[in-house]
């Protein structure tokens, strides 16, 4: 374990939290891959690995980089930077924190073996609130936090997506997503969920 101190200006205040090194997390249900984090400045650097070599079981991207994105919270094995797994470990949904100018919150990738590494596949645009527009740059900032919770038999993945902004209402939905043979995603149901901070 390492002291770790940092700042994300006008974002996050300065605080002190204990991190690990390195964090190996939410193993398939077949034992044979999990999640590697890094300690990064200000985060964590992601890794789907294989379970035993430590292998990176990914594609690369067009730079020879690794695809899954930065999280900003620090490496920890009880933080929400996770992974979520289809039931014949072949699926998985990468959730991850992210902060920046307009946004601050959790966001989601998802991956679909291919036979030989993991490949990520693009979602689909989501169903979203209807925003006030507001000359004031601070208003527009908001909280979004996109969760996978859990995979069906089907394939289907199923999230939890919520937004706050400023004094508004906070928005919930329960979004279903489906993919076809070729990975190609498309959003199947969207239901509303009550959110606990919601009026009566």
């Amino acid at each position: 374990m390492k002291l770790l101190r940092f700042c994300i200006i006008g974002l996050l205040p300065i605080y002190s939290i204990l991190a690990d090194e390195e964090v190996i997390k939410s193993p398939s249900p077949d034992g044979k891959f999990a999640l590697r984090l890094v300690s990064a400045f200000g985060g964590s650097a992601a890794s789907i690995i294989d379970a035993k070599s430590h292998a990176v079981v990914l594609d690369k991207n067009e730079f020879g980089e690794d695809v899954l994105h930065v999280s900003t919270e620090v490496p920890n094995s009880e933080g929400e930077t996770k992974l979520v797994w289809s039931a014949d470990s072949k699926r998985v949904a990468y959730c991850y924190h992210e902060h920046n100018r307009n946004n601050s919150g959790t966001n989601v990738q998802v991956f679909i073996w291919n036979g030989s590494k993991f490949e990520e596949v693009d979602l689909p645009e989501l169903p979203r609130p209807k925003m006030k527009t507001s000359t004031d740059a601070a208003a527009t900032q908001h909280f979004e936090k996109l969760v996978p919770l859990h995979w069906l038999k089907s394939g289907t993945l199923v999230l939890s997506y919520d937004v706050d902004i400023g004094n508004e209402q906070p928005w919930t939905r329960i979004v279903t997503i489906g993919f076809d043979a070729k990975g190609n995603a498309t959003v199947q149901k969207v239901e509303r969920k009550r959110s606990a901070a919601a009026k009566p």
